[in-house]
C-alpha cells in the first residue's frame, strides 16, 4: 500500500492566532502559547516549538552547508535506533524550487503511532534540516498546524540591487518550505 503524504490543510474557518518569530535569518509563524526555544552555536542554530501534547517541530539552521541527504539520512538513523520497527516513506513535499531530501516515518512508542516529517535543502550559505512530530492522537487538529508553522517558514534575501525598496525594508523573504503544486 502507497503511503499517503500526512498533510491536512487548515481550514479557512480555523482562525488560530499566530505570532511571528524573525531572527537568525528567518520567520515562520507558530501560535504565541507554544514553548519557543533557540540555541545558537558557531555552526548551528536550532530553533524549537513544543506544542501541547507530542506536538514538536524543530529547525536546524547548518551554516557550513551541510549535505541535506546526510542530514536526512543521520535523523532517520537515529529513529531507527531508538524504534528499529519504524516505517520510513519517500515524501514528495519540496523545499521552493530547492532540491529537497524529505521523509516521514511512523513508530510506535507508548503504545501511540507516532508521525515524523523530515526535511532538509540548501541555501545559498547555509542548510536547513526541519523535523517535526506529532502522535495519531493529535494528528488531525495539530499536524494542519505543523504543516502552516512550515509553509510560513521564509528566508531572508539582503536586496543589493533593487531600488524600489525603502531603508526600511532591508530584506525580502522568500518562502523556504513549500508544498508542490497540485497538477490538475
Amino acid at each position: 500500500m502507497a503511503h499517503k503524504p500526512h498533510r491536512i490543510p487548515l481550514k479557512l474557518s480555523d482562525k488560530l492566532t499566530m505570532k511571528t518569530f524573525h531572527g537568525h535569518g528567518i520567520q515562520f509563524q507558530y501560535i504565541p502559547n507554544w514553548e519557543l526555544t533557540s540555541d545558537v552555536g558557531s555552526d548551528r542554530i536550532d530553533i524549537s516549538i513544543l506544542g501541547p501534547g507530542t506536538a514538536m517541530w524543530m529547525l536546524s539552521i547548518f551554516r557550513n552547508r551541510n549535505s541535506p541527504d546526510e542530514l536526512v539520512s543521520e535523523v532517520v538513523g537515529s529513529f531507527k535506533d531508538e524504534y528499529p520497527s519504524c516505517d520510513v516513506y519517500e515524501s514528495n513535499e519540496a523545499i521552493c524550487l530547492l532540491p529537497t531530501t524529505s521523509k516521514d516515518l511512523d513508530f510506535f512508542h507508548h503504545d501511540l503511532i507516532n508521525h515524523v516529517c523530515i526535511r532538509a535543502c540548501e541555501g545559498d550559505t547555509e542548510s536547513y534540516l526541519l523535523v517535526y512530530q506529532v502522535a495519531e492522537i493529535e494528528k488531525d487538529e495539530i499536524l494542519p498546524i505543523l504543516a502552516h508553522m512550515t509553509d510560513s517558514l521564509m528566508t531572508e534575501d539582503p536586496l543589493e540591487d533593487d531600488e524600489d525598496v525603502s531603508d526600511l525594508a532591508p530584506y525580502r523573504f522568500h518562502n523556504l518550505f513549500a508544498e508542490p503544486d497540485d497538477p490538475k
